[in-house]
């Protein structure tokens, strides 16, 4: 399944296998949220839709979380961010006209854009 993903999207089913993440945490995911020398990752925002447009909000049930990130896909980040190098995006916090908030996110849409879902 991981090989019939374009390059630029193989990671992101590596990362919701090896770590329980759902499609927006995924799309919101952040280089600063990996701590590669403790082996985790930090599940701190999620992009969601609203209305027509997107935001980025605290994951399901408003709670942050660590999860254990194996050796093997920590690897695979550090190959995707040289390849892909994170890109910065600026989005409103919990609503559409919150205050916005500016994250270096590891996956992008061919667009250069972040990742919407639905897409």
């Amino acid at each position: 399944m991981i090989d019939a993903h374009p390059p630029l999207f193989r990671l992101l089913p590596m990362i919701g296998a090896a770590c329980g993440l759902r499609q927006g945490e995924l799309f919101g995911l952040a280089l600063k949220d990996i701590d590669f020398e403790e082996c985790v990752l930090r599940v701190r925002r999620q992009i969601k839709k609203l209305d027509s447009d997107h935001a980025y909000a605290l994951p399901k049930n408003d709670r942050e979380r660590v999860v254990p990130l194996p050796d093997w896909a920590s690897e695979a980040v550090k190959r995707h961010v040289s390849s892909y190098p994170p890109l910065v995006c600026s989005l409103p916090w919990e609503k559409l006209n919150g205050k916005p908030r500016t994250h270096n996110l590891l996956f992008r849409w061919t667009d250069d854009r972040y990742i919407r879902s639905r897409t």
